[in-house]
């Protein structure tokens, strides 16, 4: 083949070396020298030539080794050979990401998916050559898969003995774990410290090694994974090897079998033959003179002996081509990465001088080699060398040189020609170059530049440029208009300096512009500071100002920011609240105005500072934001003060501060001494829209000494507070406080900015801030105050003997008490309620206005007096009057304690009293005189009903119902026997009363009185005290007697009293375990009585109200009102030794109460929620309501997807008062309770499941980890029957419940644990047209069951959670559920017998039929139809046609049949006659009318003949009727007046919840804003359509009624009228569909789908039909119908489609959300013209607006669409007119004026004509008559050619009665042709024919004429 051999010295050593190849095998090969891509010399003499791997050999299906070098979670980047990269992208279908898959430095062989050029997106034309490779199993291993090789895997999951692996090709591997070795790991997450841990995570790709012999049966391959030495150690040998089947990254032994000009050409693997390039041969030779290249020491190396045989790896191979490249590269032969071994190479950027060529490759580039030293010799030391490599001198010497490659483009400046890159670039020359890259993994070398511009470049890219380093001598290369200049660094590099950044200061003036001419002309060398870089968009920001070039301090980070840190940056916004200071890489912190005020003095800092300035700032502190909108910003708060000498000592407490924050606690009603604030700035007032306005403030700096509560305060020097214009003065004038400016205008002249406060102040609320919050300014600011009145009351020092005497300053935590004296300031003053009085801490009392509180004067300082008080709220609710002098007089004459304003009484608990009588008595309280020495009339005795002796309620009535004579509410409070003052009467003698507690207050001593025992009675505990002090002394599980003061009016549980003041709710369920006293408490307890209760856990309650939805616990009160939760179940049930109060969650098995909750949003609906004791919810399956057998249709009503919360509502607690026996309850607590049934989750509740009922359940299961057990309501439950019902079995007939239906199919519940679905098809024989509609959920429904599959795999999580043991495929469909079960099957059809049939399909070769009663269908052959010729089959059968069949043909082996329906074959028979036999015979169709109507005669007294309709609701019932045997329906039918008994009820039932339905669901408003168009016509058609006929029908019909409804027991008449009334109405259907009358009036859903399908590209039969459906309250259907009428109005109907979508648009204006209105305007505007849909949608806002001219969200929402309609079509005159017409019509006459302004200027020039005409009509027609004069007048002055303006004009004049007018415009003279003179007087005369008169008429024709005659002289 012309190749040199090697070593040819002699013809001996020749002879002897072609024996020796041929031996070899080359000589065999196929392939050429070298393989594919090697140019073959044309003589002996010259050596090969081989082609460089490069982008334009590699095509799709090319195999190449690779290096990854990213990875990222979509794509990936190879390193491939040749200094080329690809990349990698997931797939679509792929479920890992390339994370998962591959790790950066993998070795791997991946394979060209696609190698392009494509178009750079605004590159101007430029191109980019993009490589995409894949590394998966099917793209590189072969189908057949061999044993011992390698292959390539995914994993695809990790089991518990190893890794199920994908081999592509549907082939799968298993890896075992003891079959890995080496650095392998299996971890369950990503995030491994270990970086050498190589994981075999799911998703990985590795390359496996086939471990064992398989058949090709075998599924599973076995595989192990070796260790990556092992790996790249394995050589391939010899054997059956296919260019298919090579891989890039085998290892092979290759031998040189002829040498090229650029590289060696090998043979391996016996017959292969590859090629080894120049650059992989794993070494470089220097050359030693400039015309050599190195060649020559090369050649010798690979030409002896040692080097002829060697280890090579694949590198590259293309089947196609049958290119095979080689490597001999030392990281690709131990398959590793040169990472590594790349930090020897310098630094990207680095400037390397003497850099020698090594290679020149002409036309291309250049390789060089980069200067070796002593620490680079080191580094190469490591590189490791096979043999035969290590043992060859010169190839280890040269495996240890680094090189460079320099590509031509950037070899030298300028355009380089190739002659001269030759010349400059020859062997053996050297060069200064720069590095450029250095992630060329797979060749190992880096890439560089060796043009000047190159290296001299500051920087190479954006990512070079450092934000805050200077750039010295940097090229000014621009001046912008705009006065900033652009540098150059180089390599494309350009900066910006803003005209702001050229000098220190920004101020411009004369000098400043002549020495910016000068200083930054183009091409002169500055110094610059990068500020900010961003790469991606490659924009970079400088500044030269000398101050921040020189500053050091730079701050690039927030992260490196520190409190006390000074640093440079410049102003770079200046707003009312500072200054903002940006540094450097965009950082940037604030300067506040107060800070600036308080530490400079600074009160205008506009004036003072500039944007651009440069400053010198403090760090005060640097935190990043927790909040979540933050997205993690910084907040860097900064100071302008650099050096206060009393601060230095403190900058390291701030600094400690800033990483420990604390809580500083500031002295509430502290005094602050005179000059002790500094204004730092002042706050106007807001005025407010009713006249208002809320007072300003001042923000004033204390230091933090005089504040804190604490003796180290280091850690906050100052703290700023506020000071409301409001707290300067003790009163303010009327004229003051009259406005907001007033205000403001006060507080200035008292205070000033950067001034001290010299008079004293107050601290009046704390707002407990950390010192981090005080620090940065976040949160409320501490209020002080200057009220004198205030600061003297809280200087005055408070004794004992002063309290009644000096008013107190109340905080939160102050003991206060009824008749204190209080002073604060009037906050507000209320119309409705008082004046509001604050004091300290923001604790606020009511002065109420029938106390004189709107006498208070607004913001001043008042003194008060508490008359009512309520602590157990926080703050407290305090009740105020106003302090009279005389008041205050009184009080300072008798001083008193802490404890009472009033003397003292010698009455103490435990005191006996034998002389008191019954003053008088209420339900609440009885009043006692106590008589004897203590008939005083201070002390008040009094007993409640508590207290007073009273037998507990009995066991007999409570679970007795008492007899309720008359029906009196459970709210009622009257005294009956069971209550303790029953037999009471004023004046009666009471001995042997007890003192239980004395309270003294407001001048009156309190005595409570008890005629109980205190010893242990009855069921109460010993430990139960008798009188209790407040609610915090009860203690969970005390046993105590309760009285019952009122009833839930729902049931929902009793309000009781325990001790006077303590008012206590027992929830029903805590009440009784029987749900017939559950159901009636008002009957069981009796107002009054007295009941054994237990106190119950708070902690463990609320615990039950969170995890519960019942209302009656959700809705009561919350913790801070007293209210205490009792019950009596666990007072039954507790024992002495049990502590316990949690309630269990019930198990199975367990009989409990529960009670109906349809507000709770039913799990897995359809179910009843129910709530139970405990918090805990039940749920009963629907299946579960009732036994099997007693299902009914819609149990628990019309179900509906709703969310709903009971409301909580707190109770108001009425203190005792002195007036509280006048009549009104005031311990009682007022509960709202469940309102309408607003929120149930059924549109009709049953009475059976009624919201609130409480019924008997049985527990059947318990949801783990939720509080939701399973329950069941069947009798059969109840009394103890716990077996699951049976799973059905095939075939079966079966009832359920409709659970959903969707697009998938109808979904069933049959039993609790098993589920059916039903497909759509098989949901009934004919067509639905809604199937979710027909099928709603809770449905009953019969079926078919045509499969079960039990659910077996516990992994099943869904399957689990829902208790699904199986789930069954049904059919519902009439036919299958009514079909006979002896069905004829294929083996029971015999030859020669006869059937009936029924056509089904007709071909041209003849026609198929199905056998009656069976599945079976077979051919009628045309020959075999009948005896005759037929020509066509069409014209005697019809699809449905009842014929007769023999049997001809019988295929067993196909299953096939073959039937004639030749009438010869059926002469004998009997019934041939009446049969259709071939088409020619039909029925009679009289006969077969008069039998039906003797068969609906003869059945007219019974229902058996009722149609079964799937759409009924009641179609489950009557289908079991039709069912059962025909024994059974005998009977049933003999019994006919239980037959119409039954029947009547059913329809009187249906009657009337059809009522109570049309009552709830009130029919939408049809009128959508379009019109219909055929209403008049509608009415008139039915007008005229009636006659006497129907009219005396309809009477008779309606007297069958009267005389029914007359006389109830003669149902079968009124079942007969309505039967009559069904058939007339049928009958009127009837002729409609005859005479066609029905399309013109459609009623029905069917009558519009047959007109649509007649005429489907009508728009209106389209919209009449939407009309339809709003009027059913249908909406959604209605979007139906227009989404359908868009896909059938063929595309040439834009008008029609239009007019729908209008339709559409104004349904959606109506029922819809803004959202869906405006994405119903963008869709229409996709399929029709965009300008016609927006004048559609503005004229339907136009119409909404003149149906409502008031509502201004209409006028809003028009006005915006058509400012967005003019926005969008700006070119379009037609906008314009109609947003004129619009603002005209609406009378805003100045907004059209300005309308038209815009309209002129954006419209083209020869639009304005038509566009002022057209306004000055509306003008005259809306406007002003005059102002469309004027405009007219123009328009003819400078147009007086326009006829049709002219006539325009006088069109207009006479619509408006000017007919003078009109004639002085023809009177004018008119400079017009003759023509158009004919045409003006024309006009003329007709206008004068239909308004003139004769005398006008003759005037017009003399004009006419006078004109001819001077026309023509």
């Amino acid at each position: 083949r012309g190749t040199k051999p090697v070593d040819d010295t002699d013809g001996h050593k020749k002879k002897k070396r072609r024996k020796q190849s041929i031996a070899n095998g080359p000589t065999t090969s196929l392939l050429p020298v070298g393989g594919g891509g090697v140019v073959q010399p044309h003589s002996q003499k010259k050596e090969a030539q081989i082609e460089a791997l490069s982008f334009s050999k590699l095509a799709k299906g090319t195999k190449l080794l690779g290096i990854v070098k990213e990875v990222h979670e979509d794509y990936a980047i190879v390193s491939l050979p040749n200094l080329l990269n690809g990349y990698i992208l997931k797939r679509d279908k792929d479920q890992f990401a390339l994370e998962d898959s591959l790790s950066a430095g993998q070795v791997l062989a991946v394979v060209v998916v696609k190698a392009s050029t494509e178009s750079i997106p605004g590159g101007g034309g430029k191109t980019r050559k993009r490589i995409q490779v894949s590394a998966l199993p099917s793209g590189l291993n072969d189908i057949e898969i061999k044993e011992k090789s390698v292959v390539r895997g995914r994993i695809t999951s990790v089991e518990d003995h190893g890794c199920l692996v994908d081999l592509g090709h549907h082939k799968t591997g298993f890896l075992p774990f003891d079959q890995v070795e080496g650095d392998y790991g299996v971890t369950v997450n990503d995030n491994n410290e270990d970086s050498t841990v190589r994981l075999l995570n799911p998703g990985r790709l590795y390359d496996f090694v086939v471990s064992s012999t398989h058949s090709a049966s075998t599924k599973v391959v076995p595989l192990s994974l070796l260790c990556t030495e092992k790996l790249s150690h394995k050589t391939a040998s010899s054997g059956d090897y296919t260019l298919q089947t090579l891989n890039p990254g085998m290892l092979v032994q290759a031998r040189v079998e002829a040498l090229a000009r650029n590289g060696i050409c090998v043979t391996f693997l016996g017959a292969f033959r590859g090629a080894i390039e120049l650059s992989h041969l794993g070494t470089q030779f220097l050359a030693t003179t400039k015309q050599q290249d190195g060649s020559s020491e090369w050649k010798q190396v690979f030409s002896s002996k040692t080097l002829q045989k060697f280890p090579a790896r694949i590198l590259a191979v293309d089947p196609v081509t049958k290119l095979v490249r080689l490597t001999l590269l030392p990281h690709l032969l131990e398959m590793k990465t040169i990472r590594d071994e790349n930090e020897s190479l310098p630094p990207v950027g680095t400037v390397v001088e003497n850099a020698t060529v090594v290679r020149l490759d002409p036309g291309v580039g250049a390789l060089l080699a980069l200067p070796s030293n002593d620490d680079d010799d080191t580094a190469s030391a490591s590189v490791k060398l096979w043999p035969p490599f290590s043992k060859t001198e010169q190839y280890r010497k040269g495996s240890n040189i680094k090189t460079a490659y320099v590509h031509i483009s950037k070899a030298l400046d300028g355009r380089t020609p190739e002659a001269e890159f030759s010349k400059t670039f020859a062997p053996s020359t050297t060069h200064t170059l720069r590095i450029l890259n250095t992630s060329h993994l797979v060749n190992g070398i880096a890439t560089c530049a060796t043009a000047d511009s190159v290296v001299q470049a500051h920087v190479l890219t954006h990512d070079d440029l450092e934000p805050g380093k200077v750039y010295r001598n940097v090229v000014v290369c621009g001046q912008l208009e705009g006065g900033s200049v652009m540098v150059d660094f180089g390599m494309g590099i350009r900066g910006l300096i803003p005209q702001m950044h050229l000098f220190d200061h920004s101020v411009t003036s004369e000098f400043r512009n002549r020495l910016k001419k000068e200083k930054f002309a183009i091409g002169t060398k500055v110094d610059v500071k990068c500020l900010s870089v961003d790469a991606l968009h490659k924009r970079c920001l400088v500044t030269a100002k000398k101050s921040l070039l020189k500053a050091s301090d730079n701050i690039t980070a927030y992260q490196d920011v520190e409190p006390g840190q000074t640093a440079t940056g410049f102003i770079s916004k200046i707003d009312d609240k500072g200054l903002c200071v940006t540094f450097c890489n965009r950082v940037y912190g604030k300067v506040t105005a107060r800070s600036l005020a308080a530490e400079l003095g600074v009160e205008n800092h506009h004036a003072d500072y500039h944007v651009g300035d440069v400053v010198q700032c403090r760090v005060i502190n640097c935190k990043k934001r927790q909040q979540s909108r933050g997205d993690g910003q910084w907040d860097l708060n900064l100071s302008l003060n650099l050096h206060k000498a009393d601060e230095d000592e403190e900058m390291e407490d701030i600094a400690a501060t800033h990483e420990t924050s604390r809580e500083v606690g500031l002295k509430a009603g502290a005094v602050l001494p005179e000059k002790s604030m500094r204004v730092v700035e002042l706050v106007d007032s807001i005025p407010k829209e009713d006249g208002s306005f809320i007072p300003g403030h001042a923000i004033v700096r204390i230091k933090s000494k005089l504040l804190v509560n604490d003796k180290n305060v280091k850690f906050l020097p100052h703290v700023e507070c506020k000071l409301p214009f409001d707290q300067l003065q003790d009163s303010y004038s009327e004229k003051e406080i009259e406005s907001a400016e007033a205000l403001d205008a006060l507080a200035k002249r008292i205070l000033t900015v950067g001034k001290k406060v010299e008079q004293k102040g107050l601290v009046l609320s704390d707002p407990k801030k950390s010192s981090d919050e005080y620090a940065s300014g976040l949160g409320r600011l501490p209020i002080v105050s200057l009220r004198p009145m205030l600061i003297a009351t809280a200087e005055t020092p408070s004794t004992d003997e002063n309290t009644f005497t000096s008013p107190l300053l109340p905080t939160d935590d102050t003991h206060l008490f009824t008749g204190a004296f209080v002073q604060g300031y009037v906050t507000q003053v209320n119309p409705r309620h008082g004046s509001f009085v604050r004091f300290l801490n923001r604790v606020t009392g009511l002065v109420p206005k029938v106390k004189k509180g709107l006498n208070l004067p607004k913001y001043g300082t008042v003194t008060c007096r508490i008359v009512a008080l309520d602590t157990s709220s926080s703050p407290p609710k305090i009740l105020l009057t106003i302090a009279s002098a005389k008041e205050k007089k009184d009080a300072k004459k008798s001083p008193k304690g802490l404890s009472s304003p009033v003397p003292t009484t010698s009455i103490k608990p435990g005191d006996v009293f034998n002389d008191a009588t019954v003053v008088d008595f209420n339900f609440h309280r009885a009043r006692i005189n106590l008589g004897g020495d203590n008939a005083d009339n201070s002390v008040r005795a009094r007993i409640h009903v508590t207290m007073a002796e009273a037998p507990l309620l009995s066991s007999a009535v409570q679970s007795n119902k008492r007899t309720i004579k008359k029906k009196q509410k459970a709210t009622d409070q009257k005294i009956t026997k069971h209550h303790p003052f029953y037999k009471w009467k004023p004046g009666m003698k009471l001995p042997n009363l007890s003192c239980v507690a004395v309270d003294v207050h407001d001048g009156a001593v309190f005595v409570e009185l008890t005629n109980r025992e205190t010893a242990k009675r009855g069921n109460e505990q010993t430990d139960s005290p008798v009188f209790l002090e407040s609610v915090s002394k009860l203690v969970p599980g005390m046993q105590l007697p309760a009285v019952i003061t009122s009833v839930s009016p729902k049931n929902t549980g009793i309000w009781v009293q325990t001790r006077p003041g303590m008012s206590g709710f027992i929830p029903a369920l805590e009440l009784s375990t029987d749900a017939a006293v559950l159901n009636n408490m008002g009957a069981y307890f009796p107002l009054g009585a007295r009941i054994q209760v237990c106190v119950m856990d708070k902690e463990h309650w609320a615990k039950t109200k969170q995890r519960s939805h019942n209302e009656a616990q959700t809705t009561e009160t919350d913790k801070s009102s007293g209210l205490v939760y009792v019950s009596v179940l666990q007072a039954n049930e507790m024992n002495q030794d049990d502590s316990s109060l949690q309630i269990p969650k019930p198990i199975r098995g367990d009989l409990i109460v529960g009670r109906i909750n349809r507000k709770i949003h039913p799990q897995r609906a359809p179910a009843l929620m129910l709530d139970l004791r405990g918090g805990f919810v039940g749920r009963c399956c629907i299946t579960e309501l009732d036994e099997v057998d007693d299902w009914e249709n819609m149990p628990l009503g019309r179900l509906e997807e709703s969310d709903s919360h009971p409301k909580k509502d707190s109770h108001n607690i009425v203190t005792d008062e002195e007036h509280e026996f006048e009549g009104h309850d005031d311990d009682e607590m007022e509960v709202d309770e469940d309102s309408d049934e607003e929120n149930d989750h059924s549109s009709a509740s049953p009475d059976a499941y009624s919201h609130g009922t409480y019924v008997h359940c049985r527990v059947l299961a318990g949801i783990p980890s939720q509080p939701i057990v399973e329950v069941s309501l069947r009798p059969s439950r109840l009394e103890g029957d716990l077996d699951d019902d049976e799973v059905p079995t095939e075939k079966d007939m079966v009832q359920g419940y409709v659970v959903n239906t969707n697009k998938k199919g109808c979904f069933l519940r049959l039993s609790r644990q098993v589920e059916g679905r039903v497909i759509l098809k098989e949901l009934c024989d004919g067509f639905l047209h809604d199937p979710i509609a027909s099928f709603p959920s809770g449905r009953l429904v019969v079926g078919k069951v045509k499969s079960v599959h039990k659910q077996t795999s516990t992994k099943n999580k869904k399957a689990t959670k829902g208790f699904v043991k199986a789930t069954v495929d049904l059919d519902m469909r009439e036919s299958i559920l009514l079909e006979r079960q002896d069905k004829l099957e294929f083996e029971d059809i015999e030859l020669q017998t006869k059937h009936k049939a029924v056509v089904t399909r007709l071909e041209t070769y003849g026609v198929f039929v199905r056998l009656e009663n069976s599945n079976v269908s077979g051919l009628v052959h045309k020959s075999e139809c009948s005896d005759k010729y037929i020509k066509n089959l069409a014209d005697l059968y019809d699809p449905g046609d009842l014929v007769k069949v023999l049997v001809v043909k019988k295929d067993v082996e196909g299953r096939k049949l073959g039937f004639s329906m030749k009438a010869s074959h059926f002469e004998d028979d009997e019934d041939s006659d009446n049969d259709s036999l071939e088409g020619s015979d039909s029925i009679d169709s009289d006969d077969s009318d008069v039998e039906m109507a003797d068969a609906l005669v003869s059945d007219e007294g019974d229902d058996t003949g009722d149609e079964l309709d799937s759409d009924d609701e009641n179609f489950a019932t009557k289908l079991a009727a039709k069912m059962e045997p025909q024994e059974a329906r005998g009977d049933s039918d003999n019994d006919g007046s239980k037959g119409d008994k039954s029947g009547s009820t059913d329809s009187s039932s249906e009657s009337e919840s059809d009522d109570e339905d049309e009552d709830d669901n009130p029919t939408l408003d049809t009128n959508v804003g379009f019109d219909w168009g055929t209403a008049d016509t509608l009415a008139s058609k039915a007008k005229d359509g009636e006659s006497s006929d129907d009219s005396s029908d309809e009477s008779s019909d309606d007297d069958d009624d009267s005389d029914a409804r007359g006389k109830p027991g003669h149902k079968s008449k009124r079942k007969a009228a309505a039967r009559r009334r069904e058939e007339q109405e049928i009958a009127r259907r009837e002729a409609a569909l005859a005479d066609g009358t029905a399309d013109e009036n459609p009623e029905t859903a069917a009558d519009f789908e047959r007109l649509l399908a007649s005429d489907p590209n009508r728009s209106e039969h389209w919209i009449r039909y939407m009309a339809y459906h709003l009027s059913l309250a249908d909406i959604a259907s209605a979007r139906n119908v227009a989404q359908r009428a868009f896909d059938r109005i063929e595309f040439r109907q834009e008008g029609e489609k239009l007019n729908v979508w209008t339709a559409l648009l104004t349904l959606e204006l109506k029922f819809g959300a803004p959202k869906s209105f405006q994405e119903t305007i963008d869709k229409a505007c996709q399929h029709n013209n965009p300008k016609q849909v927006y004048l559609r949608v503005c004229e339907i806002l136009e119409k909404e607006l003149d149906s409502a001219p008031s509502s201004a969200e209409a006028k809003a929402r028009a006005d915006d669409m058509y400012k967005k309609m003019c926005k969008k079509f700006k070119d379009k005159k037609t906008v314009w007119l109609q947003h004129l017409h619009y603002l005209l019509k609406g009378g805003r006459h100045e907004e059209a004026h300005a309308l038209l302004k815009r309209a002129l200027t954006s419209l083209p020039e020869y639009k304005h004509v038509e566009t002022m005409s057209k306004f000055a009509q509306l003008e005259m027609e809306h406007g002003s008559m005059e102002r469309g004069r004027t405009i007219m007048d123009g328009l003819l002055s400078k147009y007086p050619k326009r006829l049709d303006l002219l006539f325009v004009y006088v069109d207009k004049e006479v619509k408006h009665g000017e007919l003078d007018a009109a004639r002085a415009l023809f009177e004018r003279k008119h400079k017009l042709n003759d023509k158009q003179m004919k045409s003006l007087f024309k006009k003329w005369y007709r206008i004068e024919e239909e308004h003139g008169t004769d005398e006008s008429r003759e005037h017009v024709k003399d004009a006419a004429r006078s004109y001819v005659e001077r026309s023509t002289t």
